[in-house]
């Protein structure tokens, strides 16, 4: 026995989501991380970052809400201690695709 079904388009989306123009800017103890997360198929579905491989903390993107292929952000961390501290993100979209990126700061911190 056969059978066969014909279904509607549907778009298949394997292509991971990408950090650009990401700047970490360090005023005293505090830092300012911003960037645009952009991914060519499917909306923006989170971003989270983390600080030396400590837990994952989510944001919202400028608009504060994930609608679209392209997503601005910027937040800020306070309370630096002395030293260089990585921060890296983890941004996924709506197919669930993951992407990363990273930056460090903090070598002049006093």
């Amino acid at each position: 026995l056969t059978d066969e079904e014909i279904s509607l388009p549907f778009l298949v989306d394997n292509t991971r989501p990408t950090v650009e123009d990401l700047k970490a800017t360090l005023s005293g103890k505090v830092a300012t991380v911003r960037g645009k997360v952009v991914d060519n198929l499917s909306p923006i579905k989170m971003i989270e970052y983390s600080v030396d491989a400590g837990d994952w903390l989510a944001i919202y993107s400028l608009d504060e809400i994930f609608d679209s292929l392209s997503e601005p952000f910027e937040f800020t961390l306070s309370g630096l201690s002395p030293g260089e501290h990585t921060i890296v993100l983890k941004v996924t979209d709506e197919a669930d695709n993951v992407g990363s990126a990273k930056t460090v700061i903090g070598a002049d911190i006093k």
